[in-house]
């Protein structure tokens, strides 16, 4: 199962991100992106915070994501740790790295 986040305006969408379970209990963030018009702005952090609060109100322990190798600070600046060594993504080819962060279950 996913769940669907999103910023907008009018008539754009400006930033989203997909949740999704996994098997094991944890949830995985995937498919994070910001217009270019507006990137630098703080949309994706906010995305981001706003994703990560509704996986703790949800009683997830753990989640994890693949970041782009540029949006690693910003994942960091949100608790998430590289977990392993950079890949190159199949279907982008774009160099990314796995991270994780441990939640606190407010649920």
């Amino acid at each position: 199962t996913s769940q669907h986040f999103a910023f907008a305006d009018h008539e754009n969408i400006l930033a989203y991100g997909r949740l999704s379970a996994l098997s094991n209990g944890s949830m995985k963030i995937s498919q994070m992106v910001v217009a270019q018009e507006v990137q630098q702005q703080g949309f994706g952090s906010m995305l981001l915070n706003r994703i990560v609060e509704h996986a703790d109100h949800l009683g997830t322990k753990k989640i994890e994501l693949n970041a782009r190798i540029q949006a690693i600070s910003m994942y960091e600046k949100a608790g998430f740790i590289s977990v392993g060594n950079t890949y190159l993504s199949k279907s982008t080819q774009v160099e990314h790295i796995r991270m994780v962060r441990l939640l606190s279950c407010k649920k």
